[in-house]
C-alpha cells in the first residue's frame, strides 16, 4: 500500500504533461502512487500518458468521459489507497522535495492537513514569482485554522499546495456542474474537520501561468452562484466579529475578481445581478463588516459602489495587477 496518493486531472496538456509526469517522478520520497485521470482529452496528452506509465509502475491512468477537473479528482480519490492524498495538476511541476516536505510535516506535527508554498511560474521568459515566504512556518489548531482558512493570509484556496489525511474526504458532498471557486467548495467542507494544520513556506510547487492567466479573458454567468461558497464562510464565522470580517472581505475581493473578468457586454446582460452584488456589498461595507488589506483593491471597491462603473474601475485594477506581476517578474 502506498502511503501517498497523486491525484491528476488531466484535460489537454500535451504540452506541459511530460515535464508534470518526470517532476513527480523524480521525487525524494519514493512511495507514492500517482493516479491520472484523464478528462477526455482530444489532444496528444493520453498517448504520451500511455507512454510514460510503462516506465514506472507506480503511475496509472484512467479515462473518463469529460466532465471537468472537480469530478476527475474525485474519480481520483475513490481509486487512491494511500493513507494521505494530494493533487499535482498537469500543466504544472514540483520540485524534489514536494512529497517530503509535505510528509514530513504532516506527520512530526500530528497534523491533518500539510500545506507548503508555491511559485508563480511563466513559460515566458522562464519566470518566478515567489508567492509566499519560505522562512515562514506554523501549526494551527482549533478556531486558528478557521481564521487562516477565510483570511487567505498565508494560504490560498485551492487543493495543490496542500496534503489531506485521506479520511476528510469522506461523506464530502460534491458539488456538480461548477467550474469557479470548486476548491473552495471542497475545502470549507474538510477545513472544518481538521483538528491541527502545519503550514511551511517553501516554494516547492510550481503553478503554470499560461498566457494571460494572470487577468483572464472568459467571463461565465455561473461564476455568479459560486459566490455561494463566499457566503458559506460568513455563515462559518457567525459569532465572531473578527472572523465575520474576513469572511465579507473574502465575498468582496472575490466579487472583484468576477468583475474583472466581464467586458462591457456581459456588465450590461448581467446587469441586475451586479447590482445585486454590489448592494450587498455596499451593505456589508456601511456595518463596518469590509475591510480590504490592499489600499488599491479599496480605493476600486469604494469608486465601483459610488460611481457603479464596474467595467472602467475593473480594467484599471486589471492594469494594475498586470504592472505588479510585470514588476516583480523584473
Amino acid at each position: 500500500m502506498p502511503r501517498i496518493s497523486v491525484i491528476i486531472p488531466i484535460y489537454n496538456t500535451e504540452e506541459y504533461i511530460y515535464e508534470c509526469l518526470e517532476s513527480l517522478r523524480k521525487q525524494t520520497f519514493t512511495d507514492f502512487e500517482a493516479i491520472i485521470v484523464n478528462d477526455g482529452s482530444t489532444d496528444r496528452s493520453l498517448n504520451i500518458i500511455q507512454n510514460f506509465i510503462t516506465m514506472d509502475a507506480r503511475f496509472q491512468c484512467i479515462t473518463i468521459v469529460n466532465s471537468g477537473q472537480l469530478l476527475a479528482r474525485k474519480t481520483g480519490i475513490e481509486l487512491s489507497k494511500g493513507e494521505y492524498i494530494t493533487f499535482l495538476d498537469g500543466d504544472d511541476f514540483v520540485s524534489k522535495e514536494w512529497l517530503d516536505t509535505l510528509l514530513v510535516n504532516i506527520e512530526r506535527e500530528k497534523s491533518d492537513i500539510s500545506i507548503i508554498g508555491y511559485n508563480l511560474y511563466f513559460d515566458n521568459g522562464n519566470k518566478y514569482i515567489r508567492m509566499s515566504n519560505p522562512k515562514l512556518s506554523f501549526t494551527s489548531a482549533g478556531d486558528e485554522i478557521l481564521e487562516e482558512w477565510i483570511s487567505a493570509k498565508h494560504f490560498e484556496g485551492f487543493l495543490n499546495d496542500k496534503m489531506f489525511k485521506k479520511n476528510l474526504f469522506s461523506h464530502i458532498i460534491w458539488p456538480k456542474n461548477i467550474r469557479y471557486l470548486e476548491d473552495i467548495a471542497l475545502l470549507n467542507q474538510i477545513i472544518v474537520k481538521a483538528k491541527k494544520i502545519t503550514y511551511c513556506g517553501y516554494n516547492l510547487y510550481q503553478y503554470r501561468q499560461r498566457e494571460n492567466s494572470i487577468v483572464h479573458s472568459t467571463f461565465n454567468s455561473a461564476e455568479f452562484k459560486s459566490l455561494v461558497y463566499i457566503e458559506d464562510m460568513i455563515v462559518m464565522s457567525k459569532g465572531n466579529y473578527y472572523l465575520e470580517n474576513l469572511a465579507y472581505s473574502r465575498y468582496a475581493k472575490i466579487s472583484l475578481s468576477i468583475f474583472g473578468q466581464m467586458d462591457r457586454n456581459s456588465i450590461k446582460e448581467h446587469s441586475e445581478i451586479v447590482a445585486d452584488v454590489l448592494d450587498k456589498i455596499h451593505h456589508m461595507k456601511s456595518i463596518g463588516k469590509i475591510q480590504m488589506r490592499n489600499s488599491i483593491e479599496e480605493i476600486i471597491l469604494t469608486g465601483m459602489l459610488v460611481t457603479k462603473r464596474v467595467y472602467i474601475l475593473s480594467r484599471i485594477e486589471n492594469q494594475l495587477i498586470k504592472i505588479k506581476h510585470y514588476m516583480k517578474k523584473r
